[in-house]
């Protein structure tokens, strides 16, 4: 019975080819009566039948046989399968090609074997993730051609399985984040002269320092006054826009902006959920994705999910998407904004969101260096003449080291936790 499951064969154009000869000779054999026709007319029916028996039974009696199989990974790194392929026949089988039918983007080709006679191969095919999303990886489809290209015979193994592809992420744990000088909020834990809600320390009564600074039980176990020291905490929310409107978008595969979008936005959102600090996430692409700044593993694990969905398909200018959310950024909420976009007027935008006293950082990607057929270096310029500190990164830079605030174009003060 599995022998009868090989007896289907896919002709190619070359069998039409060799069968259209066939039928010229045998016609002219017949009208002729030449030997050398007839001769030619066995000759191709020879052929047609050793083609359609090799392809048979060079995928007869093989076997696959699916060990292991990843289910996520980040954009760059690979889906591994453990594939062990076994031959139960005493025909060596030669040609065999072997390749998943996955619909990850930019996968091409497949691997070509040989099994000795009742031999097995363990294979390891890894599939590359190119760009973000929800992908199928399988089935398997093992297949063979006959020498003369003219049949081809394939059968699948195993089942479709949802796989998901995160952004990738960089390193950022030496990044020396930018403070605000928002007391009782910040990453680091820095001494202040003004009073906050956080007590660092205590130290003696320095004349000058005001009443509520005195801790009386150090002073009572003292006998002298003490004072407290305070620091300026940890820090408020922090936002991050990703502008995923395909109006701003250049590039292909990994090397396309709204990669570099998600991959910045899930790196800066590791860095800061690992500092325990809430993160919030605003990317209006086929849908608007949002998520209110939370703390945690469990926030940074809905982050990436929505990061690795979101398509680059939004119709919602990134000036529109600062509007809806420019009530609720208040004085020492950090923003995040990345993007590719052209328009002066998310710009202007931000500089208004500063005006409040929100803390606006822009990582702006260069639109030239990805091919895009706009250019924003107009916008590189007049972030700088409006003060709202800005990084251009482009599509060959190292995004861990374009990220270090060395190359931000403004003097802040930094402190690193």
């Amino acid at each position: 019975m599995e022998s009868m499951h090989y007896l289907f064969a896919r002709p190619t154009f070359r069998t039409l080819f060799v069968f259209i000869l066939l039928i010229a000779t045998l016609i002219t054999a017949a009208a002729t009566g030449f030997n050398l026709f007839y001769r030619l007319t066995y000759a191709f029916i020879s052929i047609l039948i050793l083609g359609y028996i090799w392809s048979w039974l060079m995928l007869v009696s093989v076997k696959v046989e699916i060990i292991e199989r990843l289910s996520q990974t980040e954009v760059g790194e690979s889906f591994q399968q453990k594939l062990v392929i076994i031959n139960n026949s005493i025909i060596p089988k030669f040609g065999l090609v072997l390749k998943d039918m996955t619909d990850l983007p930019g996968h091409v080709g497949g691997i070509a074997i040989n099994i000795n006679s009742f031999g097995r191969t363990e294979i390891d095919l890894n599939l590359k993730a190119r760009k973000r999303g929800i992908y199928q990886i399988g089935p398997v489809e093992i297949s063979n051609s006959d020498s003369f290209n003219l049949f081809v015979r394939s059968r699948k193994y195993g089942t479709k399985q949802s796989v998901i592809v995160y952004p990738k992420t960089v390193d950022l744990s030496n990044l020396v984040i930018p403070s605000a000088e928002l007391y009782g909020d910040s990453l680091s834990r820095k001494k202040t002269y003004r009073v906050t809600p956080h007590a660092n320390s205590v130290r003696d009564y320095v004349y000058g320092d005001s009443f509520n600074r005195i801790h009386w039980n150090s002073t009572a176990r003292m006998g002298k006054l003490m004072s407290k020291e305070f620091d300026i905490g940890r820090s408020s929310e922090v936002w991050i826009i990703g502008d995923f409107d395909t109006e701003v978008q250049a590039g292909d595969l990994e090397y396309s902006t709204d990669e570099f979008v998600a991959s910045i936005a899930a790196s800066y959102a590791n860095r800061y959920i690992s500092v325990d600090l809430p993160v919030g996430i605003v990317a209006y692409g086929d849908n608007k994705y949002v998520i209110s700044a939370d703390y945690g593993k469990a926030q940074l694990d809905r982050i990436m999910e929505y990061l690795a969905i979101v398509k680059s398909t939004g119709i919602i200018p990134l000036q529109d998407v600062i509007a809806d959310f420019e009530r609720m950024w208040v004085y020492s909420t950090t923003v995040l904004i990345i993007t590719s976009s052209a328009s002066p007027k998310w710009v202007h935008a931000s500089f208004e969101l500063m005006k409040k006293g929100v803390d606006v950082k822009v990582i702006q990607l260069d639109s030239d260096s990805f091919g895009a057929r706009f250019t924003n270096i107009n916008n590189t310029q007049l972030l700088q003449d409006l003060g709202v500190p800005s990084v251009l990164v482009s599509v060959d830079d190292d995004i861990e080291q374009k990220l270090r605030p060395e190359f931000y174009n403004q003097n802040m003060e930094l402190v690193k936790r």
